[in-house]
């Protein structure tokens, strides 16, 4: 739908998706009519998954690297004001819907300014004498090979700074021998080393280095400090492993393989 009737079609159905999600959930009184609502979410989601990026992309085709790190920016700025947001509502006893309210007051504003902007084209690309080539290819690329490679290149990503979230404290107090306290605090150094790696990846691939090189270089990385922590399975260890996995998986390296992608195939960017 991306790639046949446009990318502003397609996000602003994705930002109604989202008022009809929270504004279902604060009048839902069941949960049958909350997991309707909920379908919701995820219809926004998905539409504004094919819809951004590629837009974002033919907006700034000449620094389309730098604004999918920029962007992963900013998910982790939601990532980290949301919880705190929440937990202040809690913590205070405040109506849980204020935190619905909000997103739903910020989502109509950008609705209603997103659909007075004018789109790029379909399609557009960075201008030849200007673009800087991520990668060298003996011909046209093929999507069964490089592309193939690139879509189980997201998959490994996300998978490996997904476990480390939702196993590493556990591995730490069991193998490792840490306090449950002290394993949790594991997380925020994740989270500091992706926080670190969002800005750093964004500064590289705007001033020197092609986004095929941090993409391997990462790749590398991320493998050397998951077998690091498999060998020395001690506090420190699990220290290296949460801050390095941060730093080397999730910080913008696979909004960079996503931009890779787009760029190898730019007539089905949505696809």
């Amino acid at each position: 739908m991306s790639d046949k009737f446009g990318r502003k079609r397609i996000v602003l159905m994705g930002m109604a998706s989202y008022v009809v999600f929270f504004g279902g959930i604060l009048i839902s009184n069941s949960i049958w009519i909350a997991s309707f609502f909920t379908l919701f979410a995820g219809f926004a989601n998905a539409l504004l998954d094919t819809g951004t990026y590629p837009a974002l992309m033919e907006a700034y085709p000449d620094s389309s690297g730098f604004m999918s790190v920029l962007n992963k920016a900013f998910i982790s700025a939601g990532q980290f004001i949301l919880p705190i947001l929440v937990g202040v509502l809690l913590t205070n006893q405040f109506y849980y819907g204020i935190s619905f309210i909000l997103c739903l007051g910020v989502i109509c504003a950008n609705l209603v300014f997103m659909s007075q902007q004018k789109f790029p084209a379909l399609g557009t690309v960075a201008k030849e004498k200007q673009q800087t080539p991520v990668i060298h290819l003996n011909g046209k690329p093929k999507f069964w090979l490089e592309g193939t490679a690139l879509i189980l290149f997201g998959f490994t990503s996300v998978s490996t700074f997904n476990i480390i979230v939702l196993w590493l404290p556990q591995y730490a107090e069991e193998i490792a021998g840490m306090v449950k306290s002290n394993s949790l605090m594991l997380i925020s150094l994740y989270s500091v080393g992706s926080l670190v790696s969002v800005f750093l990846t964004a500064f590289i691939v705007k001033k020197w280095v092609q986004p095929i090189l941090v993409i391997l270089s990462c790749t590398l990385a991320s493998f050397l400090v998951l077998v690091f922590v498999l060998i020395f399975p001690t506090e420190i260890g699990a220290s290296i492993a949460a801050f390095g996995i941060g730093l080397f998986s999730s910080g913008g390296i696979w909004q960079l393989a996503l931009t890779l992608l787009l760029q190898l195939f730019p007539r089905i960017k949505g696809q």
